[in-house]
């Protein structure tokens, strides 16, 4: 066994199931990028998401959250992943039947948030603050629009419903309803 590297953590052991490819990137102060590749464990490897260390096949042929990874030659130390040099590793996808729709989802989707506003709460969160969050309408960097439609390779694309003949006002994709009750 490898030592793990880290002090004190207890001793690497080798990989038994695949786990999922988890893919990142991220973007530092100097304007520098970088891909970064982690694993979800299987629960009998401990369920944890490590760092993986060492050589992939081809990274253009790994899909975040698809791809599944697995060497019986790899360690699993307490924050890693490691696969040594040389050592035959599988890639393969999560999703083999081609024909399986509920694991590929796209085209344009209608989203509507809906703030509840009952008569004894208090909202914390308008509907400006929410459609950002939703749609990215104040200029945040990340929405759940942005994110969906980055996780899908933009084959994904969320828009916010529009008022279409209806009496309660969307805006920006929301709609806030007033309840009479107490909840």
């Amino acid at each position: 066994m490898m030592p793990s590297g880290d002090a004190g953590a207890p001793p690497s052991r080798k990989m038994k199931r695949p786990c999922t490819i988890l893919v990142s990137d991220a973007t530092f102060e100097d304007g520098s990028s970088k891909t970064v590749f982690e694993c979800k464990m299987s629960a009998e490897d401990g369920g944890q998401i490590l760092f993986i260390k060492g050589a992939l096949l081809n990274d253009n042929d790994i899909r975040g959250g698809v791809s599944t990874l697995f060497s019986n030659e790899a360690e699993i130390s307490s924050k890693r992943l490691i696969i040594p040099e040389g050592v035959s590793i599988i890639l393969d996808q999560k999703y083999t039947n081609q024909n399986d729709q509920s694991a590929k989802i796209t085209g344009n989707r209608k989203v509507l948030a809906i703030i509840v506003k009952a008569k004894d709460g208090r909202i914390k969160l308008s509907e400006e603050k929410l459609s950002d969050m939703m749609f990215g309408t104040g200029g945040a960097e990340v929405s759940v629009k942005s994110q969906y439609e980055a996780c899908s390779y933009n084959e994904l694309t969320i828009t916010m419903a529009q008022n279409q003949g209806s009496d309660a006002p969307i805006n920006g994709g929301v709609l806030t309803v007033d309840l009479s009750k107490n909840i």
